[in-house]
Parts: structure tokens; C-alpha cells; sequence
């Protein structure tokens, strides 16, 4: 995607890119989408075409919530603004994240808090802003409640990477490889520094009991 291709006319990017490249036989399109030069292209320029080149067209319709029209860039901004419950109303189930499961530094279990370390299965989903989440994980068949971390680890390293690492309630396995699916049920606070492990330790004994609060009251809705 380059300045030159966004200034394309409509019609060309049709004809030039869609149809040359493509040679579709339907064309989906949401009900707002907007393209080509100025925004100009849109369903009713794609329907005008469809004769000449022998496409069909199909428009996604508003959805709405409450009232709410529902659109990926309205879900993307209150994930990364930690507006979590926003995000899954808008989805219509919690946000999910999956990942294999890699070797860290084993610093989690010397605290007593031992932390799955995940590499997510692509490089294009998005991770939700930083901060701490209670969240229900999916190893195969098996559903464990646990609480998530995102973030730079301030207290303990030199915050120059993010790390994604869960630590999932009474389970203490080996699951390195394994493919770990989790549902991001409620953002329980920010990321922060504490002065020492000491103090990291006690937030994160409330941070399991906030988490196991929503796990006990929270509708089982997609794992299942």
C-alpha cells in the first residue's frame, strides 16, 4: 500500500486491482465502506460496475448493539484502551487470544506465581492494551481459569519487551509447544512498577482473588 495506489480513482482500483487481479465472482462489502481517491468508491459505484465485468455484489448490513453500530474500529479502540467489556459486548463473546507456549526466565514460579509465557499464532492480532486480565484458557479440551499479564515487566526487567504470560489457577504442568486459546473476560488494572517482588507478590495475591471473583460469576459462553 503505497501513497500512489491510495490516490488511485475508484473505478481504476476496480478494474485495475480487484478485476485484473483477482477476477472475482462476488464482492463483499460492508454497508460504510468507502475507497479509492477521496473516499469516492463505495457499494453503489461497485453495483454500477458489476455488469461490465460480471460480479456480484453483497452488502454486510449494520449491526448494532444497543443502539451501538458495531464496527471493527470501534472494538479495537476499547481493546486498547482496556475497555474490555465494551469490546466483548460489541463481539458478542470475550475477545480471544491464542499462542504457543515458549520458555521465559521462570521468574513467576519463584514468587509463586507461575506463568505460562505465550508467542502469539500471528503476528497480526492484536494484543489488547497492558495491564492484568482474568481470563479462561483452553488447553485441547480442557478449560482453566487463570489471570493474564501484558506488559513490560517494570519491577523486574528493563521494560524494553513485551511479554504475554498467564498464570492458570491450581494447574502446574508442563506445557511447553502446546497451543494455549484464551478468553479475555474482564481487564482488572494497569500495568505497574512496584518497589521490589515483595510488594509485586502481595498485588498479585489480590489480583487471583479479583480474578477468581469473575471466573465464579462469569456465564460460560464460549468455551463449552
Amino acid at each position: 500500500f503505497t501513497e500512489s495506489f491510495s490516490k488511485q480513482p475508484p473505478e481504476t482500483y476496480v478494474a485495475d486491482f480487484l478485476v485484473r487481479r483477482f477476477r472475482p465472482e462476488l464482492l463483499v462489502i460492508g454497508y460504510d465502506h468507502r475507497f479509492g481517491q477521496g473516499r469516492r468508491g463505495d457499494i453503489a459505484l461497485l453495483q454500477a460496475m458489476a455488469p461490465q465485468y460480471g460480479y456480484a455484489v453483497e452488502e454486510i448490513p449494520r449491526q448494532t448493539v444497543d443502539d451501538i453500530a458495531v464496527s471493527s474500529t470501534k472494538i479495537r479502540q476499547a481493546l486498547e484502551t482496556g475497555d474490555l467489556s465494551a469490546a466483548n459486548h460489541l463481539l458478542g463473546h470475550p475477545y480471544t487470544l491464542r499462542g504457543t507456549v515458549v520458555k521465559g526466565d521462570q521468574l513467576g514460579r519463584t514468587i509463586g506465581f507461575p506463568t505460562a509465557n505465550l508467542r502469539p499464532a500471528s503476528v497480526h492480532k492484536l494484543v489488547p492494551v497492558e495491564g492484568i486480565y482474568a481470563v479462561r484458557a483452553r488447553i485441547e479440551n480442557e478449560i482453566i481459569g487463570g489471570m493474564l499479564y501484558i506488559g513490560e515487566r517494570p519491577t523486574v526487567a528493563d521494560g524494553l519487551q513485551r511479554t504475554i504470560e498467564v498464570n492458570l489457577f491450581d494447574f502446574d504442568r508442563d506445557i511447553y509447544g502446546r497451543t494455549v486459546t484464551l478468553e479475555l473476560l474482564r481487564w482488572l488494572r494497569a500495568d505497574e512498577k512496584f518497589d521490589g517482588l515483595e510488594t509485586l507478590r502481595d498485588q498479585l495475591r489480590r489480583d487471583e482473588l479479583a480474578a477468581r471473583s469473575v471466573l465464579e460469576n462469569f456465564p460460560s459462553v464460549f468455551f463449552h
